[in-house]
């Protein structure tokens, strides 16, 4: 039985002290491409951060879905400022072909709406261009989860977490680090990755370490419930959770599984 699926975004913030909901800006939505935009401070110059994420999810991820730029600029006052690549940190055995690319730039230049006319991504295949909307950030960290198939009833989680702000105190206290929990529209839980799981306990450094860089926490489910029983069609909801000290990173996205 092939199964397909469709993801909604909701962003969820969870009301507790411990928990910290770090998305608060939905991405631009442009010609197919889902596109964040940030902006950071990084000693005395300006960080800007552009991650691009082809809207491709709906497919099975394949090396074809691998998303390469080839250059990337920002257009102001008749000046161009070319932004480099910036490579998504990713352990290479949970390495996947996602159609998922970010540049960066740091400058004492104020990118702005008023003064900057367009922003260029051009890829092997495709040029894109969009309005300059670069979101200021003040926080420590800000989470980019993303849910996509590998085979028809495998699913690839993965939550990208960008560093804004030195480091402090924050660390992992054992060996695990994204916890997947997915639950139905009711509440019920159905899966999650630290079910009858022992993890070590050491404690381990929250990556990224380097502020505008990009750390990739990624997870597998087989689309089986906590019985090991095929979950049926219907909606669920999504946490993507960094057990983080002392505030931990929450996120949600709505999933429906189709059979067809």
């Amino acid at each position: 039985m092939i199964l397909k699926f469709a993801l909604i975004f909701s962003f969820i913030f969870i009301a507790c002290s411990s928990k910290q909901h770090s998305t608060r800006i939905e991405p631009l939505i442009h010609k197919g491409y889902e596109i964040y935009q940030l902006k950071f401070r990084k000693g005395s110059y300006n960080g800007y951060l552009v991650y691009i994420k082809r809207g491709s999810q709906f497919e099975k991820i394949s090396k074809y879905t691998f998303l390469k730029g080839v250059e990337c600029w920002i257009e102001c006052g008749g000046k161009r400022t070319d932004f480099m690549e910036n490579p998504i940190e990713v352990d290479d055995f949970l390495d996947f072909s996602l159609p998922i690319t970010s540049f960066m730039v740091e400058t004492k230049k104020d990118f702005t709406s008023e003064k900057c006319r367009s922003f260029v991504a051009r890829f092997s295949n495709d040029i894109l261009t969009f309005p300059v909307r670069f979101a200021d950030e003040r926080r420590k960290f800000f989470a980019i989860p993303n849910i996509f198939i590998n085979s028809d009833t495998n699913f690839v989680f993965a939550l990208d977490l960008v560093r804004l702000e030195e480091k402090e105190d924050e660390y992992f206290p054992t060996s695990e680090r994204l916890r997947i929990r997915i639950e139905s529209k009711a509440g019920k839980e159905i899966w999650a990755s630290d079910f009858n799981t022992n993890f070590l306990q050491v404690i381990g450094e929250v990556e990224p370490i380097e502020i505008g860089k990009i750390r990739r926490y990624i997870l597998q489910w087989i689309g089986k419930d906590f019985s090991g029983n095929k979950v049926p069609s219907g909606e669920y909801n999504v946490y993507f959770i960094l057990p983080i000290k002392k505030h931990e990173i929450v996120e949600k996205l709505e999933l429906k599984i189709e059979e067809k």
